[in-house]
């Protein structure tokens, strides 16, 4: 009743409600499921809704069930046998979290709370002096179905990168995008954008702070809330952590700031002249990650099967031709390759894809019918052979009518007449009429590129995890094959830009990730636009970051001057 009486509507300053707080963050980060047996007959209605009978689960799964009161939650190791099980048991985790928080958007309803209602996302790791986000397209999953059951909800995420720089820059784009993913009908926003940390060490510096800012909103997010922002006591006995909960923030418990509360001054200016025009944008992305869910249901998974597949998402994906995308100076979107409708991916134009080989027929066919529609798909390093039960199923490299198989030894791979180093070596390829764009030092075919009607595609069968600069360079020619060309170019190579549009106005982010100053030119050119782009130079200061507001001019862009 407090908070309905403190409505904006209502002349008070509350804006938005957020409803409990990352939601499963103690149950994933513990691989502890709910066993209550409630929840286990959840789980058996959700496959009583599913299969329709007992005899069609146990030909799926290959089990024996005489009933459906025979049946519990999985326990054990995951294998690629038992993953059609664990799968469905991910899946039905997604709807239980949902009708969790469906109920209590309903009971807010009820209770007069008619401002936007929002939920917060558990996203960010620590790892050493970094804070990492390799988890977030996982834990992101968890709510991927909340819009059934609470329609509208504002997603937001949680960015604790404590030290931000080149090493892990691309977590803000990939969080991001993974939230929108859930909704792209409703604003995205950031709930925790960290301005303090929950310790004392690492020591969080103004530069952690303005990259974090200005990164969270050039790659799309329509709201930052700072966390936390200012110190406080807690009563005794209550405080997790002792009595003090200073947390770094800003401001400190005796109302002094400290030098990372300048950039949330400056950045807080700047979006009070520009923050309704750019409300008004979008982030312009050059082609769409695109998302698996069977790679990333793995919050209760167990195992060396489970332990695999997280290490191939994280270092040959997220860590790897994800990162190498955007290094490339190309900046991306997010797809559901499940969930999304194919003329959903259609939208993007071009998709890059992640896969160890196993992949259900459906999403198979989605692919290849993407690429004769005139999409163009990335895909690698290991090719879709059989379905999430083991079966061989090659829908897609029929379609595209190629052949693959896997590598009987790893070799390095032939570049520019020079020999690259390669983690393992996954698919070999007989190109037949399709052109080879890389070779092993053998002589076989571990690139190849073709046409599929209107469309292009380019398979690759070895993980390319960054650790060397000339990566860049490969990667960029396989998206430049594919004809996909980025909106924003900038030089030198380690820099980044990124790009907000929208109604013939918009805005350019720069960045300079590095700890040493660095001097470039940028570009800016719209496909929808034929006219004369905008070029500068810049100069950037060490871990630091420039906006310049654009609109077009008849035919040209024109910039409104460095922030």
């Amino acid at each position: 009743p407090i908070v309905a009486g403190a409505q904006i509507h209502r002349g008070g300053p509350v804006v938005l409600v957020q409803l409990c707080n990352e939601i499963a963050m103690i149950h994933w980060l513990h691989k502890a499921a709910d066993l209550h047996p409630r929840v286990t007959g959840m789980y058996r209605d959700f496959l009583r809704e599913k299969y329709g009978s007992v005899a069609d689960l146990n030909s799926a799964y290959g089990s024996g069930h005489a009933s459906w009161e025979e049946i519990e939650q999985p326990e054990g190791d995951v294998s690629e046998k038992s993953l059609p099980r664990f799968f469905d048991w991910a899946l039905f985790y997604r709807r239980y979290y949902a009708a969790y928080f469906g109920r209590l958007h309903d009971l807010a309803r009820e209770r007069g709370i008619t401002v936007p209602l929002s939920a917060n996302i558990p996203q960010f790791y620590d790892y050493d002096v970094r804070g990492r986000g390799v988890y977030s397209p996982m834990t992101t999953s968890l709510f991927r179905d909340f819009p059934e059951k609470a329609p509208r909800t504002i997603f937001g995420g949680a960015y604790q990168l404590r030290r931000m720089d080149f090493e892990n820059f691309h977590d803000i784009p990939m969080a991001t995008e993974v939230i929108r993913m859930l909704d792209r009908s409703v604003p995205s926003i950031c709930a925790e954008l960290q301005t303090g940390i929950m310790r004392d060490r690492p020591r969080l510096y103004p530069q952690d702070v303005d990259l974090n800012l200005a990164a969270s909103l050039a790659h799309g997010l329509d709201g930052v809330n700072c966390y936390m922002f200012s110190a406080g006591r807690n009563l005794p006995g209550m405080g997790a952590f002792g009595s003090t909960h200073d947390w770094q923030a800003p401001v400190s418990l005796d109302g002094a700031v400290k030098p990372h509360f300048e950039p949330i001054r400056r950045w807080g200016a700047w979006l009070n002249k520009h923050g309704e025009s750019l409300a008004l944008t979008r982030k312009v992305p050059d082609l769409a990650l695109g998302f698996y869910l069977p790679y990333y249901a793995t919050e209760y998974f167990r195992g060396e099967w489970t332990a695999r597949v997280e290490a191939l998402r994280t270092g040959h994906f997220y860590d790897g031709i994800a990162r190498l995308i955007q290094l490339a100076g190309y900046n991306f979107a997010a797809a559901d390759l499940m969930k999304d409708g194919l003329d959903t991916l259609l939208k993007f134009r071009s998709l890059c894809v992640h896969s160890i080989g196993l992949m259900d027929a459906r999403t198979q066919d989605k692919l290849a019918e993407f690429v004769r529609r005139g999409g163009n798909l990335l895909i690698g390093p290991a090719m879709p052979r059989r379905d999430l039960s083991g079966k061989k199923c090659e829908n897609l490299l029929k379609s595209l009518h190629v052949s693959a198989r896997q590598a009987g030894r790893t070799e390095t791979v032939r570049w520019r007449e020079g020999e690259c180093w390669v983690e393992s070596l996954f698919d070999v390829f007989d190109p037949g009429p399709y052109r080879t764009v890389l070779k092993t030092a053998s002589g076989r075919a571990c690139a190849v590129a073709g046409r599929s009607g209107p469309g292009r595609w380019l398979a690759y069968g070895f993980p390319v995890p960054p650790l060397f600069d000339y990566q860049v360079g490969m990667v960029r020619e396989w998206l430049r094959a594919l004809e996909i060309e980025p909106r924003v170019r900038i030089e030198p190579w380690d820099a980044q830009a990124v790009l907000r549009w929208g109604n013939g106005r918009g805005f350019l982010f720069i960045f300079n990730y590095h700890d040493v100053p660095m001097e470039g030119r940028v570009a800016v050119r719209l496909k929808e636009f034929a006219g004369t782009p905008y070029r500068a130079a810049f100069r950037l200061d060490r871990r630091s970051c420039r906006a310049v507001a654009l609109r077009r001019i008849g035919n040209k862009i024109v910039g409104e001057g460095f922030k």
